[in-house]
């Protein structure tokens, strides 16, 4: 389904992708609702811009979720434009202050 909406566009703009993974995980979002929009953007092989990428990290250290955490930083180590497994800078300070917490 997403990926037939994918074909023949030019994608979405970052300012779309981060208005969209801003308000899935946002307050009065359904439980899944960014996991969903993650799965959607790794299948069609967009990425998360490094603000949003950041905010989500941020709101990871301060909930403890280990475990989206690291799925937000492997899907962006592997579609990071030109980043070469590199995160944008201000994204680590959210990991490692998560991964000193646990």
């Amino acid at each position: 389904r997403a990926r037939g909406l994918a074909e023949g566009c030019a994608g979405p703009s970052g300012k779309a992708v981060a208005e969209l993974v801003q308000a899935a995980a946002g307050p009065g979002s359904a439980s899944g609702t960014l996991d969903c929009v993650l799965d959607v953007l790794q299948e069609c092989n967009i990425f998360v811009p490094g603000e949003s990428l950041t905010h989500l990290l941020t709101d990871c250290a301060k909930r403890q979720d280990v475990a989206r955490a690291q799925r937000l930083e492997a899907l962006a180590r592997g579609r990071w434009p030109g980043g070469g497994g590199t995160l944008p800078f201000p994204a680590y300070d959210p990991l490692l202050k998560l991964y000193t917490q646990v």
